[in-house]
């Protein structure tokens, strides 16, 4: 059976949109630090390179990439039941985890979300192998924001999941009349 995030992804969505998300964001000492030597310590010091490959997008698709041109990059792609799109390419890796991706756009058709929900296997060490990996922080708020990206790992009731958000390509808040 396939599992959909859907409310999970609108709950961090607005929660994004309100400015309340407990996430960190990068400081320059963070933007500055190098990764360490793999022989010589297990764990990449946080923000390891992946970060700012995240700071740009995924697998290659900027973060406002019109749905289009998502469609053309990857000819395979399809929406499924939620309204989020993988690229029918199979499963996608994050520091050594394979996982399904599902790529969100918004009401205007650019690209604005991820959802990284990992292989059965993986789901109970996600945050763990992130932190290794230098993309999430040792700390007891490992979430991390910086230039209108967020990274949120959250607990399941199937395990942990990744959600990446760009709060500038976030639909608006729609007012209530």
């Amino acid at each position: 059976m396939k599992r959909t995030y859907t409310g999970v992804v609108r709950v961090f969505v607005s929660v994004l949109c309100i400015g309340v998300l407990s996430s960190q964001t990068l400081t320059a000492a963070d933007k500055a630090e190098k990764p360490t030597d793999k022989a010589a310590e297990k764990t990449v010091k946080f923000p390891a390179p992946v970060v700012n490959q995240i700071l740009k997008g995924w697998n290659g698709v900027d973060w406002g990439t019109p749905l289009d041109k998502f469609k053309t990059k990857f000819p395979k792609a399809a929406q499924g039941p939620t309204g989020r799109w993988t690229t029918g390419n199979g499963n996608e890796t994050l520091a050594g985890v394979a996982g399904n991706v599902l790529y969100g756009f918004n009401k205007k058709g650019e690209f604005n979300a991820v959802t990284f929900e990992p292989v059965e296997a993986e789901r109970t060490l996600l945050r763990d192998k992130l932190i290794d990996a230098g993309v999430l922080r040792e700390a007891v708020k490992p979430n991390w924001q910086n230039s209108g990206v967020s990274f949120i790992c959250v607990e399941t009731n199937d395990g942990q999941i990744a959600v990446i958000l760009h709060a500038k390509y976030a639909d608006p808040k729609e007012k209530k009349t």
